[in-house]
């Protein structure tokens, strides 16, 4: 057995390197050559691995560490910022999908049971692929990256009560049964949280920092695996969903100090067995099937990501979330994920799913998880250029006026400030020191509500938005700082305030420095790089430290920031 496991793991790798190398060629991402290796050397494709029983098992020790990771990088701020979007959003885009499900079921003349159970499997998308993505492109601190992440997490959440009920769909008695065994698991997960809370509050730090105090990364590493593998082994032995249990256990590790540190050392291991879990989705494609049935999956393709496009598309713009935002979210989640699999094969077993529907769910969950980190990158230019089409342009001013920012700005030669977090708190304070008129631009509800009580000028809106720069008396403008750290946004937002006022000054801000140049492309004046002034700040200190005369680094710095740190370094 530990012979084949052994041999089996080999030959993935071995394929793996040359079709993913192959893939880079083209600027294709790893995800994609994973699901393509799993599908060339599974049972369908070459035979050259025909029992996936234990690659399975790695494949899930994969995602555990993924989840986990996630949990260690989930930000309960962030969260309960777009708490709104995702709660609501979330519930009702599960809720609509269900029902499309049944639709869709209905003009297929499947049994109800069957359109509901498919419905179910469409709701979901995959948090693997997408979160992948948004953290291989730097874009999970983005706002729509945030509001995805919740919503997906939301979505992982709605399997515990899916998997009590889904297998008993078309048997006597199942309700009943249902309702029995999802009160046996609401119960558990009450019980789970609770104990979350314990460890959160009293356990995890302290013994973090004993294991931590004894030097040795080896024990340090085991013990943040331990964290992973237990909270996940606990979960679903409790009947939950064992994905839930690694992102609670991520959750604990991550409310101690040593987050950075934890997620550090389990990177690596998560690349490398996250890696066989995409090669295991691939090997459970039928290629036959496939090739025999192309049109009724290519047609299953496109229906998947259109619904749900619409659909988180259309309530999130109910929430008053812009335009470009809530079509970007949109495309992100546009796929069906891992759990749809999980799903899938369960209603088979079950008897609950025929054949059709199985094979033409796993053959779609495939390939649209191939073409997400395509799409995710891409999901705000697209947007962005949806937004702009008259109906959309329309409906985004209404949106704003519904927001009660209808009026456009009386100030003049003000500075407009996007993105109201630390960063942009502390433009407005040096701006209330000198009395420089201002206005912010916030998309958080609470921030708004909190501004405007203390009397600033303040719209719910994106700088990205034409229609809401314009409001913002953007041609009377003197300045305009971008201060979130999106790069595609604050690119979106350069280029439109460039056309509508092209003398503006445009400060704004890149989180990395390899987006510098591209700000200065879109058209920026000044691009402050985070990378860069942070090295500033602590060069200035290490050679005040070193015994340097301090009037010698202050003129220095001076020379650096006269010249401009992004384009001195």
């Amino acid at each position: 057995m530990g012979e084949l496991i052994l041999r089996d793991i080999l030959l993935i790798f071995l394929v793996t390197v040359p079709v993913v190398l192959l893939l880079r060629l083209a600027r294709l991402p790893p995800i994609i050559g994973f699901i393509l290796t799993g599908a060339l050397i599974g049972p369908s494709g070459l035979g050259l691995i025909h029992e996936a029983e234990q690659i399975n098992i790695l494949a899930d020790v994969g995602v555990t560490l993924l989840l986990f990771s996630i949990g260690l990088e989930f930000s309960l701020a962030h969260f309960a910022k777009h708490r709104t979007h995702v709660m609501a959003g979330g519930f009702f885009q599960i809720t609509l999908c269900i029902l499309s499900g049944g639709v869709v079921g209905f003009f297929a003349d499947w049994p109800l049971h069957q359109g509901i159970y498919f419905g179910c499997i469409m709701a979901l998308s995959s948090t693997a692929a997408v979160l992948g993505s948004l953290i291989a492109r730097r874009m999970n601190d983005s706002v729509p990256g945030r509001v995805a992440t919740g919503i997906l997490i939301l979505q992982d959440l709605a399997v515990v009560p899916m998997m009590a009920f889904l297998p008993l769909l078309g048997k006597a008695g199942g309700f009943e049964a249902g309702a029995a065994v999802l009160e046996k698991r609401l119960a558990v997960l009450a019980v789970l949280a609770v104990v979350v809370f314990f460890f959160i509050r009293y356990l995890a730090g302290p013994l973090l920092r004993r294991v931590s105090g004894a030097k040795s990364r080896e024990v340090f590493l085991i013990t943040v695996i331990t964290f992973a593998l237990g909270m996940a082994w606990l979960t679903d032995r409790s009947g939950l969903s064992f994905a839930l249990g690694a992102f609670l256990g991520g959750l604990i590790v991550g409310s101690t100090e040593y987050q950075v540190e934890a997620l550090a050392e389990i990177r690596p291991l998560r690349y490398g067995f996250n890696s066989l879990f995409f090669v295991s989705i691939g090997m459970l494609v039928d290629l036959p099937y496939l090739a025999q049935h192309a049109g009724l999956v290519l047609f299953f393709c496109l229906l998947i990501p259109g619904v749900k496009m619409v659909l988180i598309a259309g309530i999130l713009l109910l929430l008053r979330v812009p335009v470009a935002m809530a079509l970007s979210v949109g495309i992100m989640l546009g796929q069906i994920g891992e759990f749809s699999f999980l799903l899938a094969q369960m209603g088979y077993r079950s008897g609950a799913l025929d054949s059709t529907i199985y094979h033409v769910t796993v053959s779609a969950a495939a390939v649209t998880m191939i073409f997400t980190p395509l799409m995710v990158p891409w999901a705000l230019p697209i947007s962005a250029w949806f937004a702009r089409l008259p109906g959309l342009k329309r409906l985004a001013a209404i949106k704003a006026r519904e927001a009660g920012d209808v009026e456009q700005m009386s100030l003049r030669r003000h500075v407009i400030i996007c993105g109201f977090g630390p960063l942009g708190e502390a433009l407005g304070r040096f701006l209330d020191e000198y009395k420089i008129p201002h206005l912010i631009l916030e998309l958080n509800l609470d921030t708004i509500h909190k501004m405007r009580e203390e009397g600033k000028n303040v719209f719910y809106g994106d700088g990205a938005s034409e229609e809401v720069l314009f409001r913002s008396g953007i041609e009377q403008a003197s300045l305009l700082a971008l201060a979130t750290p999106d790069f595609f946004n604050n690119a979106a937002a350069i280029k439109k305030a460039r056309r509508l006022s092209p003398d503006i000054k445009i400060i704004t801000r890149a989180k990395y420095r390899r987006e510098v140049e591209g700000l200065y492309q879109a058209g920026a004046d000044v691009v402050i790089s985070e990378e860069l002034e942070g090295g500033i700040e602590m060069g200035r200190t290490m050679l005040k430290e070193l015994g340097i005369p301090p009037n010698d680094v202050d003129n220095y710095i001076s020379g650096i920031r006269d010249f401009g740190s992004a384009d001195f370094f």
